[in-house]
């Protein structure tokens, strides 16, 4: 079960992907899922789950498997491929290895609000499940 550099053939199982939906990662070993906006936590859940699906079933054609996790548990850095692609292309020459050890998955969540002060409200309230939210996220024993 280690990283496979497979997003092109990845994306090529998917021809319903015109939206761009489905992208590209700086390494070939990761893909990112766009939802679309959402007005409702169930609204998000519902399209991720379904986009989720229509990805899960390409690589169940390709034999390969989606991970789940900040790093991978043996999959070395060194030998995983940079997406062909110039704005790629570019971070890697000019952030040079650490660009190139960025072998790690994230989930980005992108919220909208029609003021500043419900934005700064919301960051407020947000600030006491940090703690859970970064022990959740870490597994850096696994990462060399």
């Amino acid at each position: 079960m280690a990283l496979a550099s497979a997003i092109h053939p990845l994306l090529e199982k998917l021809p319903d992907n015109d939206d761009g939906v489905c992208k590209p990662e700086l390494m070939q070993c990761c893909i990112e899922v766009n939802t679309d906006v959402c007005e409702t936590v169930a609204q998000a859940e519902l399209d991720l789950r379904q986009k989720l699906a229509r990805v899960e079933a390409a690589t169940d054609e390709l034999g390969l498997r989606l991970f789940w996790g900040a790093t991978h548990p043996f999959s070395l850095w060194r030998e995983q491929q940079v997406t062909p692609n110039e704005r790629y292309h570019g971070l890697v020459e000019s952030l040079q290895e650490m660009a190139r050890r960025l072998v790690t998955f994230g989930l980005h969540v992108h919220v909208g609000v029609d003021s500043g002060d419900k934005a700064v409200m919301i960051c407020d309230r947000i600030l006491q499940h940090l703690p859970t939210l970064l022990a959740i996220s870490c597994n850096s024993p696994f990462w060399e």
